[in-house]
């Protein structure tokens, strides 16, 4: 069990706090909307009626036993940047933000953000890849470039050793998970591995790496 704090509790901010939750976490959230906070109080840790631009709230909290922040306040850059530093400030090791644009990212970044998510452009990359290629199930992007895709196994590599395959050296990928259809998971599986014909497979890689396996995916 973990504890966190969640700044801002909108859709991005709720459901990441309820879903923290539900994994067994203490979470607090901090919200200037009196009724989102009435709404959610009920299903965390505890719920906090605030203005966040004022710096003295968070000091005042006491956040000894928190290790990861997260700034859900996409929309304001100017809150995000004053929260992130006084969080940095207050010693939080981890703080994660919500921004709006990849140039609010890098903002954030350089104002101490450990990692910074952007919501919007990632489902657009998701669904892009849904709609252009067959067979991949989930996309997320780790930073910049660099993804991990989880794709149906392609018909061509059905039956064969990773071994023999050469995935990395001919596609620039790496296999790091292995989803069987009873819902084993392999993980970083060794290179006698075979891929069975209900694999899905959890690869990462850059898009230019994926690009190269985008005709094997496209056929059925």
């Amino acid at each position: 069990m973990k504890d966190y704090l969640v700044i801002g509790a909108g859709r991005f901010g709720q459901s990441l706090s309820l879903s923290l939750m539900d994994l067994g976490n203490e979470v607090v959230v901090i919200d200037q909307n009196e009724n989102t906070i009435n709404k959610i109080s009920p299903y965390v840790t505890h719920a906090i009626c605030a203005d966040i631009q004022r710096i003295e709230i968070l000091e005042e909290l006491g956040l000894g036993n928190i290790e990861t922040a997260i700034v859900a306040i996409g929309s304001n850059l100017e809150a995000s940047v004053l929260a992130t530093i006084t969080l940095k400030e207050l010693g939080v090791s981890q703080i994660i933000c919500k921004a709006k644009t990849k140039t609010h990212s890098k903002v954030l970044k350089k104002v101490g953000a450990d990692q910074v998510v952007i919501p919007e452009f990632d489902m657009g990359k998701k669904l892009a890849y849904n709609l252009s290629t067959q067979n991949v199930v989930e996309y997320f992007n780790i930073v910049e470039d660099y993804s991990i895709f989880e794709i149906l196994a392609p018909q061509k590599w059905w039956n064969k050793a990773l071994v023999d395959l050469d995935i990395r050296n001919k596609y620039g990928i790496n296999i790091i998970g292995i989803i069987r259809e009873n819902d084993q998971f392999i993980g970083n599986p060794g290179p006698e591995t075979m891929i069975e014909e209900t694999d899905k497979l959890v690869i990462m890689g850059s898009s230019e790496d994926f690009r190269k396996i985008e005709k094997l995916l496209n056929k059925k």
